[in-house]
Order: structure tokens, then C-alpha cells, then sequence
């Protein structure tokens, strides 16, 4: 409740009357007594007005549909959108007209229900009961069924004041509670459908035409307007995007317009997501998939082998072959195991790629749980200690001190070579584990040590016999 009280000169009968007033008031009234933020007068508030010791300017007063309340003798006076103080010294300055220093008091007795209000379409428009604190958030949250944020154009109407947009997608974004004003009794929100904005998408499209866009829509929103992008058997990143505006037009990859929200459209604007310039070329050998591929122009004979599924275990990159124009080139792509792709030279229209069984190998003896012939690897180098890996370790009755490696010198000649790999093992003797070569005979000797004699014999004729039969 609002009491205003001036002027200090007054008698006992004008000074008891008023406190009579406040106290009738404060009786009556002590369940209206307002909040501490100011409210502003709407037409069906009541309104206490006392004019001390003149009773034919005081009374009671419903605030009329036009914003105005009837004074007797001083007439009318206009008190909507005002708060109470406001409207006590409008009422007074109405009255000096007539009385010389008037003591004039205003009091809000009753306060009509205040509105806010919703418009737009397919939501319930009309009348929305206003609340101290109701905001922005609030009002639109009790919106049932309301469509895509971003599908309205919504706008703020508060009397007296511009209207004002509000994006709706932002106000409910985390982080942006400033966005959330208080509303105030009057207050209309607008909800109108956004404005199209037509745009055309064309080329490696699943809905290739004409999209419409929210206004501030994207390069990549247009795409998933149209479907999203065919896949083909390249990379994404091998795809690029064409967009053309009224001030120009510009080409990047596919994956960097995906990426970037700044790439925004106007109506008339068109994308065009574009395959990149393809060479058909065939892989075949010891790979995952042999078989005739489709590649962006540029691509190596490296990254055809890997979309050829790879190499298989038996296969090797260090004698690959690529047949063009009825001559053949060798080259070595071992890098490839190690992870580097673009190995090779590019591929050309109708090149066909050949990748051979891997010849390098070892054969590894003796009592060991798997003897047999193992391939090297490309990517990494072979020791004596990954052969006996190879082989599944040794049975019951093998040993580590004695290895022997049989192995060709540049003339042909056979030489063995024992090793204790206990030693390295145990005590990290580099020397007792050497690296091995392609053709090695590796023989791992039982607990009790075979004649050495012997032992070369046989390894040599092993030998002898894995180069006959190759």
C-alpha cells in the first residue's frame, strides 16, 4: 500500500482526520500491500484519494477503460501507465488549479488483474495473466505444441516503447540468461512464421533443388535441407562445395563447409556439392579387395592399394608393380605399412596395380612348438627373438643357449652362426639377437647340444632344399 502525506501546517481536525484515513486503510487494506517494484496503474484499479480537509476532492475511484478517474468539481484525469507517486502529483497539480496548496494522497485499494498477451499463429493467442517476476522464458515455455524455435519470428510490443525482436533459439540457450527481460502488464509477444529464404542445392545431393531456409541460414543447413551428400566410395574430404551469392562465388572441401557457420545464405543463393574428377583404375594380387576402383584424380598408387582393403599378411609393398601403357614399373612402398598413404606415384586413367606374394622369408627348426616358413614384415624389422615368437617358443626340449642362423654370403657360401639368446634375454646382450634376412634358416638345438658338424649339414641341405623347390 501507498500513503503519501505532505505539508506539516495543519489543526488537530485535519491532522486526525488523516490518520483516521491511514488507519482504515491499513485495516482494510493490509492484504494489498504491494510489492517493492513500482506498479503501474491499468484501468479497473481502484484508487483512494484524499485532498485533506476537502471532501468534495477526495473519494474512491475506479480507474476507467480510457486510463482516466472522475474528480469531482477538478474533472477528469489520467492516471494510466503511471505508478502511484506519479499519479498523486498529477492528481495535485489538477487540483491546485482549484485549491491553493492542496495536501493531496493517493492509496491502490484494489488492483485489477494485469495481462500480458500472445499472438501468432498455431499457438493459443489472448490474454495471459501477468505475475510479478513472469519473463520472457516462462511465457514461452507454457506454450503447448510450439514448433522449431527457429521456425518464428518473434517480436516483444511493450507500450511506449520500439518493439523489439527476440531470438528465440537464444534465449533458451545456456549462458544467456540476460535474454530472459521481465515482462510488464500490456506486454504482446508476437509469434509470426520466419520468412523463408529460398535457396537452390544442387549436384551430389540426395534432394537436389530449391530449400528454404531460416533468415542467417547456412551453406551446410542448405545441405541437410537437401538430404545430406551422396556417398561415394571416397573420402568426405575428397568432395568439395561450390556456393555462389550475389557477391561472387567460392569452392572448398566438403568437410570444411560442414565445419563453418559463418557461410551464410541470401534468397536466389545457390550450393553445388561437387565430386572431385575420378580415374578408374584396377588393384589386384594380395590385397584385401582386388578389384576395379573409382579414385579422385590425384590420388596415389598408395592410397589405391589402401582402398583396395590393404595388404593381406602373405603380400609385400617392396616390389609393387603398376602396369601402364603396356610397360611395367617396380616400385617400393613399404612406407605404406608404416602409415604414410600417399606412397607411389599418382594413378592414371586405366592403371592396373599389381602387389606380389612376399618372397622374404625365414624358415625356423628345431624344437620349437611350430616349425615352419614365416614371412618378414615390411613394416618392421625381423629378429632372432621374433622368429622363435613366430614359431610359438620352444617345446619341452628346447633351449635358448644354442640358435643357430644359416645364412648365404655374397659369394653363395653357406655360413652358421650360433647364438646363446639366454643372454640377451636375461642379461640384454644386443650381439646374441641379431637381426635376420630373407632366406635364413633359423635352428633352435635341444638341451643336449647336437654334434656342430651335423647340425650344418642338415641346416645347409634345408637350405639347399627351400631354393630348389621355391
Amino acid at each position: 500500500m501507498l500513503f503519501f502525506v505532505r505539508d506539516a501546517h495543519w489543526g488537530p481536525g485535519i491532522l486526525s482526520l488523516v490518520l483516521g484515513v491511514v488507519l482504515v486503510a491499513i485495516v482494510a487494506g493490509s492484504s494489498l500491500i504491494q510489492d517493492a517494484q513500482p506498479v503501474r496503474i491499468v484501468p479497473g484499479d481502484k484508487l483512494k484519494l484524499v485532498t485533506a480537509g476537502l471532501q468534495e476532492y477526495s473519494g474512491d475511484f475506479t480507474v476507467a477503460s480510457d486510463g482516466t478517474i472522475q474528480i469531482p468539481v477538478a474533472g477528469s484525469v489520467k492516471v494510466v501507465g503511471m505508478t502511484i507517486e506519479e499519479a498523486r502529483v498529477t492528481v495535485e497539480v489538477k487540483v491546485r488549479q482549484y485549491v491553493r496548496r492542496p495536501v493531496v494522497s493517493l492509496v491502490l485499494t484494489e488492483q485489477a488483474e494485469r495481462f500480458v498477451y500472445m499472438v501468432g499463429e498455431n499457438i493459443p493467442t489472448g490474454p495471459v495473466t501477468w505475475r510479478q517476476g513472469l519473463t520472457l522464458r516462462q511465457l514461452v515455455s507454457s506454450v503447448p505444441n510450439l514448433a522449431g524455435l527457429d521456425t518464428y519470428d518473434a517480436r516483444l510490443y511493450r507500450p511506449g516503447e520500439p518493439s523489439r525482436p527476440i531470438d528465440l533459439k537464444e534465449l533458451f540457450t545456456p549462458g544467456n540468461e540476460h535474454l530472459d527481460a521481465p515482462l510488464t502488464p500490456g506486454d504482446v509477444v508476437s509469434f509470426l512464421p520466419a520468412a523463408d529464404v529460398p535457396v537452390w542445392v544442387l549436384g551430389q545431393v540426395k534432394l537436389p533443388g530449391e530449400v528454404r531456409l531460416r533468415p542467417g541460414g547456412t551453406v551446410s543447413q542448405a545441405i541437410a535441407k537437401a538430404g545430406g551428400f551422396e556417398e561415394r566410395s571416397y573420402l568426405q574430404q575428397d568432395m568439395s562445395v561450390q556456393y555462389r551469392t550475389k557477391g561472387g562465388s567460392m569452392t572448398m572441401s566438403l568437410s570444411d563447409a560442414l565445419k563453418r557457420d559463418d557461410l551464410v545464405l541470401s534468397a536466389g543463393d545457390s550450393v553445388t556439392v561437387l565430386d572431385p574428377a575420378l580415374v578408374n583404375v584396377t588393384v589386384g594380387g594380395k590385397v584385401g579387395n582386388a578389384r576395379l576402383l573409382n579414385l579422385r584424380e590425384g590420388a596415389t598408387v598408395g592410397q589405391a592399394i589402401e582402398a583396395a582393403g590393404g595388404v593381406q599378411a602373405e603380400g609385400s609393398l617392396e616390389r609393387v608393380l603398376v602396369f601402364r601403357n603396356g610397360e611395367a614399373t617396380q616400385y617400393d612402398l613399404r612406407d605404406l605399412a608404416r602409415g604414410e598413404a600417399k606412397v607411389g606415384p599418382q594413378v592414371r586413367p586405366n592403371d592396373f596395380i599389381y602387389v606380389p606374394e612376399n618372397q622374404r622369408q625365414i624358415r625356423v627348426l628345431g624344437f620349437v612348438l611350430r616349425p615352419g616358413r614365416f614371412p618378414m614384415p615390411d613394416a618392421r624389422d625381423l629378429r632372432l627373438d621374433d622368429a622363435l615368437a613366430l614359431a610359438g617358443g620352444l617345446n619341452q626340449r628346447g633351449t635358448l643357449r644354442r640358435a643357430v642362423v644359416v645364412r648365404a654370403d655374397s659369394f653363395g657360401h653357406l655360413a652358421g652362426h650360433r647364438y646363446d639368446l639366454d643372454r640377451y634375454l636375461r642379461d640384454g646382450v644386443g650381439d646374441q639377437n641379431p637381426l635376420l634376412q630373407p632366406g635364413d634358416v633359423v635352428y633352435f638345438d635341444k638341451t643336449q647340444t647336437t654334434d656342430w658338424a651335423d647340425l650344418l649339414r642338415i641346416l645347409q641341405s634345408v637350405y639347399f632344399f627351400d631354393r630348389l623347390f621355391d
